[in-house]
């Protein structure tokens, strides 16, 4: 019986978490000559994230850019983060957004070692699990050390794969199977 209720109360849990946060990868980052990676502190991101569509619309990395100083200026504004020894930067807010929620991302890379700023729009549909999403440094705009890098792209949207948990009315038939398991054992 106290594997029954184990296996009930697992089925619920499973039910009842249908959230999980985003995680905005940069990849590797490289330095204005494209082949350098950059080190531990060289580069600075900065993310704002929203659920609305039109948050960023219209926002350029030059906007980004003007606002580093002062991030909150932008709505959506969550941290900043430096890179690491690897030369990524993995940054998510913390919220967690239900299953089939579209999340907008802007993330601006400042270039602390030789100056420039890249920056980058993403859009990804949150799931059941943490969502990852890698490479964001290459898709970008604005300019490192001056020279253009590129049309900002939108990421398109990742992440709304499998769903590795059931949906709500699987849980209820399950937590009714198990019921009636437990109800036939203890009358025998």
């Amino acid at each position: 019986m106290k594997k029954l209720v184990v296996m009930c109360i697992a089925v619920a849990a499973t039910c009842v978490a249908q959230a999980a946060a985003i995680q905005w990868g940069s990849g590797n980052v490289y330095l204005s000559d494209g082949t350098t990676k950059a080190g531990k502190d060289q580069v600075t991101a900065l993310l704002w994230e929203s659920t609305d569509a039109s948050a960023f619309a219209g926002k350029t990395a030059a906007d980004l850019f003007a606002a580093k100083d002062n991030p909150s200026s932008i709505t959506g504004y969550v941290k900043s983060q430096n890179s690491t020894a690897l030369s990524t930067i993995n940054m998510k807010s913390g919220t967690s957004y239900a299953s089939g929620t579209d999340v907008y991302s802007a993330i601006l890379y400042i270039n602390n070692e030789e100056g420039g700023y890249i920056a980058s729009f993403g859009h990804a549909t949150a799931g059941t699990t943490q969502v990852n999403i890698a490479d964001m440094s290459i898709y970008n705009g604005g300019s490192l050390n001056g020279t253009p890098n590129g049309a900002v792209i939108d990421r398109g949207n990742w992440g709304s794969g499998g769903d590795p948990s059931p949906e709500p009315t699987s849980c209820l038939l399950l937590l009714v199977g198990a019921g009636i398991l437990g109800l036939r054992r203890k009358q025998k």
